[in-house]
């Protein structure tokens, strides 16, 4: 057990490290709102990391196998569909009407088509993962998750933005376990998402895909395994839905900026 915490803890700086040196050589970069080429999909920090801790540490820690499993899928899942859109995509393309678009009146299945269709395949697996509840229950929850996950990526259009929202949606999931010999999950995204926090802020790096859909799908699987009742998963549901629709008709960065009170809230999380 101490030999896996002083593992992790290594590779809590080394793996950021790592990155900073292969993502550039790999010419996996791309400019910001600011105009400075900056290394992208570095969120996939998270997904290397918290696999890692899940592997060596999850049962140690009172986690059963099933759920260190699917867990590991959905980092797994969500973090690879996710780089694969930073590393690959076609920003022409954007939004689901965009990618959607692309398909029907051009032909063209971009990546982030497979990203979303991919996302939600693997949303729904995870809802009957679950095994705790019918059909109505799986349908919810893999939406939720589904929703959840592209919710967060949406945010993720300024530095630090998506990370300063999961950090603060994730208190009620995770703080509470501390002082219990069972550890909530999502804990382990947690020192990964901080110190991913400490670069996207800044602007030195883009969180990317591979962090903000791993980052949004994990909140959603918390909240669908915290035992909610019908009615909050229903208003949750519908919550991301009006998101997702004003997404797609306004520009959430501009919609900020209207606002003084979220223009002074938002400058708090990142460079502007």
């Amino acid at each position: 057990m101490i030999m896996s915490i002083t593992l992790q803890i290594v590779e809590l700086v080394a793996i950021p490290v790592a990155l900073f040196r292969i993502l550039p050589g790999w010419g996996i970069r791309a400019v910001n709102f600011k105009g400075n080429d900056i290394p992208v999909g570095f969120g996939i920090y998270i997904v290397l990391w918290s696999i890692s801790a899940f592997t060596l540490i999850g049962r140690n820690l009172a986690l059963s196998h099933d759920m260190i499993t699917n867990w590991i899928i959905l980092l797994g899942a969500f973090g690879g569909l996710g780089f694969l859109d930073d590393i690959a995509g076609n920003r022409d393309s954007s939004g689901l009407k965009g990618h959607f678009s692309a398909l029907f009146h051009h032909g063209k299945v971009t990546t982030g088509l497979i990203k979303a269709i991919g996302g939600v395949v693997m949303a729904f697996i995870l809802g009957y993962r679950m095994h705790n509840g019918g059909i109505l229950t799986i349908l919810l929850s893999g939406l939720i998750i589904a929703l959840s996950s592209n919710a967060v990526n949406l945010l993720d259009l300024r530095p630090g933005r998506a990370g300063a929202v999961f950090c603060f949606l994730s208190l009620p999931f995770w703080v509470p376990s501390l002082w219990t010999f069972r550890l909530a999950p999502i804990t382990f995204l947690i020192p990964p998402a901080f110190l991913m926090q400490w670069y996207d802020s800044r602007g030195k790096v883009m969180m990317g895909d591979a962090g903000s859909n791993v980052l949004g799908a994990a909140l959603g699987y918390s909240f669908v395994t915290s035992n909610p009742s019908m009615l909050s998963m229903t208003a949750v549901l519908l919550l991301l839905i009006g998101l997702h629709l004003m997404a797609e008709k306004v520009s959430i960065s501009k919609e900020i900026e209207k606002r003084e009170w979220l223009r002074k809230l938002d400058s708090l999380t990142g460079v502007r």
